[in-house]
């Protein structure tokens, strides 16, 4: 599979419920959030954006409607690099049953 085939098959078993995007990540990743919310930062290592990002976020959310990706606009690969680059929408039930809505890149 190249990237582009694998990011997209991670984003379709994350809004199925039967796997987490994460699961693609290298350990060794980093990345990065700009602006000025709490999680806004640089992480090193997947562990890191996981215990500081994912997990906190994650938690605030319903099991019954958990936040996953509702539509996935584009997916852009640069076969020369191997980048994959994905707009999506996601949505979910928080725990105080207000809902998330939100476009990511």
């Amino acid at each position: 599979m190249d990237n582009r085939e694998i990011v997209t098959a991670a984003f379709e078993d994350w809004a199925a419920g039967t796997a987490h995007v994460s699961q693609i990540f290298a350990e060794n990743m980093t990345w990065e959030i700009i602006g000025r919310s709490a999680a806004a930062g640089h992480y090193p290592t997947r562990q890191a954006f996981t215990d500081a990002v994912l997990t906190p976020f994650a938690r605030r959310f319903s099991s019954d409607d958990p936040f996953r990706p509702v539509a996935v606009r584009a997916i852009h690969a640069d076969e020369t690099t191997g980048t994959v680059v994905v707009l999506w929408d996601g949505r979910g039930t928080t725990t105080v049953g207000t809902v998330h809505e939100n476009t990511y890149v």
